[in-house]
């Protein structure tokens, strides 16, 4: 059922919106550490709040390809 998958589709849109700007807001405790210990870090404190480990690629990827050109 196609209402079905665009469901689904806005809901994981919805919760790598959310995690993106939780990750956002909570950036400073990354300061001054490489970035594969941030990419590590962040990657730990979503998947406690039950963030799936999609989103949480998703998130690293965007935070880190939009602030530094790589990904970690």
């Amino acid at each position: 059922d196609e209402s079905l998958i665009e469901e689904l589709g806005c809901e994981d849109s919805d919760e790598f919106d959310r995690a993106l700007r939780l990750v956002e807001r909570k950036r400073g405790f990354l300061q001054g550490h490489p970035p594969e210990k941030q990419a590590k870090r962040i990657e730990g404190f979503l998947m406690r709040r039950g963030y799936s480990f999609e989103t949480v690629r998703r998130v690293v990827r965007e935070l880190f390809h939009r602030d530094e050109g790589t990904n970690p």
